[in-house]
């Protein structure tokens, strides 16, 4: 649910990936008391004793990528519905806008430990009581109490995912920064967990960080010869207020909040939020059928 156009590159502008995913990767789970998002991986213990392939850390891989999208080549559209927070310093959380977004991605594979991502996000900020798409409409801001216009929330990126000794890297094809994405493996009964959190560059603005959990089926784990694994997810993000919103420097954040699916197709998706991502983002449409 990454609302950065480039979850990698600075300045920012969800978004992983959430959320992800990959942003983008990873679309939340609760951290132990007193760590910080950052801590909460070398919190987790190794990835438990459950199931044989969580010790391999090349099956790990091979499910990090079915989990992010589809060894085929097509486009695994992990599509949201959450809420868009404002925290203040006197007042409240306060919803101001329900969020719909998809981060749509797609896996080219370069060899065993080393494959393409390609993210491609749209996310609609519409009205929390009524859930109109609300881009390129005025709208009060009530910590301001100014009219802005809302802007949607767009963005692309590419990365490159290798398995390395020190686990799973990510970088920017962009700007060239590498960043491990911390993630920790869990079962239990039917279900499996992926959870993690991914390394951002130093000078990210404070506080920035995402928390991410996906929930696989655990049989469909373990057999790997189909090129995706179906999963929901939760994600939480926290970073600065949007630049539409007007918000005064270094008054609160915000924090995105959403549970979503892997979808399908991007076809399947609902035709009100298909209307708004045609409208903005036209483009996509070829880059989907490439797929």
């Amino acid at each position: 649910m990454s609302p950065n156009p480039d979850p990698m590159d600075l300045p920012l502008t969800l978004r992983r990936q959430l959320l992800g995913g990959a942003g983008g990767l990873l679309a939340g789970a609760m951290l132990a008391p007193g760590l910080g998002l950052a801590d909460a991986s070398a919190a987790a213990a190794a990835p438990g004793p459950e199931d044989d392939w969580m010790k391999d850390p090349q099956k790990r891989f091979e499910n990090f990528l079915r989990t992010t999208g589809d060894l085929s080549g097509r486009v695994s559209p992990q599509w949201w519905r959450g809420v868009y927070m404002g925290v203040v310093p006197g007042h409240q959380p306060t919803i101001l806008f329900r969020l719909e977004g998809c981060e749509m991605k797609r896996l080219v594979r370069r060899g065993p430990r080393e494959c393409e991502l390609q993210y491609r996000l749209f996310t609609s900020f519409n009205d929390p009581e009524t859930n109109e798409p609300l881009s390129g409409k005025r709208w009060r801001n009530p910590f301001t109490s100014e009219e802005v216009v809302v802007e949607p929330n767009i963005g692309s990126t590419d990365t490159v995912v290798r398995l390395t000794d020190r686990g799973i890297a990510e970088t920017s094809v962009k700007s060239g920064f590498e960043g491990v994405i911390h993630l920790v493996w869990a079962a239990q009964d039917n279900t499996v967990l992926m959870a993690g959190n991914k390394d951002r560059p130093e000078n990210t603005p404070a506080p920035t960080g995402e928390y991410a959990t996906h929930w696989l089926d655990r049989r469909a784990a373990r057999k790997f010869d189909a090129p995706r694994l179906e999963m929901s997810f939760n994600s939480t993000f926290m970073m600065g207020f949007r630049k539409f919103l007007g918000m005064p420097p270094d008054q609160g954040l915000s924090v995105w909040h959403a549970s979503g699916i892997k979808a399908k197709s991007v076809e399947a998706l609902p035709e009100t939020y298909l209307q708004e991502l045609w409208k903005h983002r036209p483009e996509l449409r070829d880059w989907v059928r490439a797929g």
